[in-house]
């Protein structure tokens, strides 16, 4: 999607501060997925007052100047602010890079543009930082046309392991210290479904509602997994579309912080309907990285789709199965 000025800011902010989404989240009192399924997704279409509030409180920035950019607070906001608007770092490194390795192969803007099959002023636009925040399917006609990766000139790896920030790491050994660890039981129902059917809820605000608690023997988790109890949740599966693997009904443990599908797995995602519950597997060699989507049911036909398409919200990392 083409970022509005106020998630471009916010995403300057956060490589300048080096913030990751699930951090910035829990600092507006949302689920770890929030904040970048509103960068990414364009849900929530604007922050709430109180997210606004903190953010800016956060940052040392007008709060105004996350509001839309047509609202006259924002507009204000921006005439007066110096924070106003900062392109996300990557974008310095695209338009140098584009205009490096036009240069390089002896074309110009306006060649470059054709060849990529885009709009006549899209490469000029780029490289003035008129558009400052390029869509991904624009960066791939680019990158073809440049004989190069999208990685290439974003100096991104096409598939970025997520870590564990400091805090997160201290979570991690506080909890350690208990003979149990406490992992929240949600009132999200995941579908093993083709199209997803799923959840009452237009959003996938993990954290919102707490269905029970379940004490697992520290020592008993850790031979599975080394993620903080924040990161554990547990959700219930319905659909028959991953039978036999995992059963309507069933509990499933999901790691939030496991988003990578490689190597494969079972992965709740977000379908922009509601949650569900799908095995991922990355297509080597894709660029842009594709997925393949499967079920474990055999009755259900496997599908592609952009990673950059897919919200994950984690890894299936464990089941409650009685025998």
């Amino acid at each position: 999607m083409e970022m509005d000025p106020a998630r471009n800011l916010l995403l300057g902010l956060m490589a300048k501060a080096g913030a990751t989404y699930a951090e910035l989240s829990r600092l507006v009192g949302k689920n770890d997925t929030y904040i970048q399924q509103y960068i990414t997704k364009g849900s929530p279409v604007e922050l709430g007052e109180q997210q606004r509030e903190l953010l800016g409180e956060h940052f040392g920035v007008d709060p105004d100047l996350f509001r839309r950019s047509d609202h006259p607070k924002r507009i204000a906001a921006a005439a007066s602010s110096e924070d106003e608007p900062a392109p996300a770092p990557h974008m310095n490194r695209v338009a140098t890079e584009i205009e490096r390795r036009m240069t390089r192969l002896g074309s110009n803007p306006k060649r470059l543009a054709k060849e990529a099959g885009l709009g006549e002023t899209a490469v000029r636009d780029i490289l003035k930082g008129i558009s400052d925040s390029p869509r991904v399917s624009t960066l791939t006609k680019l990158a073809k046309a440049l004989g190069c990766t999208v990685a290439d000139l974003t100096g991104e790896s096409a598939i970025e392991p997520r870590r564990l920030s400091a805090s997160r790491v201290e979570e991690r050994e506080r909890d350690d210290l208990e003979p149990n660890i406490s992992i929240d039981e949600l009132d999200v129902a995941a579908g093993n479904a083709s199209g997803g059917q799923i959840h009452e809820r237009n959003d996938t605000d993990y954290g919102e509602r707490v269905v029970a608690r379940w004490e697992v023997p520290t020592n008993v988790l850790r031979a599975y997994t080394s993620a903080p109890a924040a990161s554990l949740k547990v959700i219930t599966c319905v659909g028959d579309s991953n039978e036999p693997a995992l059963m309507p009904g069933q509990r499933v443990l999901v790691d939030l912080d496991q988003r990578l599908p490689s190597p494969p797995g079972f992965f709740a995602i977000w379908d922009g309907v509601g949650e569900i519950i799908k095995r991922l597997e990355v297509i080597h060699g894709s660029d842009p990285v594709r997925v393949i989507v499967r079920s474990a049911n055999p009755a259900y036909e496997p599908y592609e789709r952009l990673l950059a398409d897919l919200v994950i919200n984690g890894r299936v990392i464990g089941k409650w199965q009685w025998t």
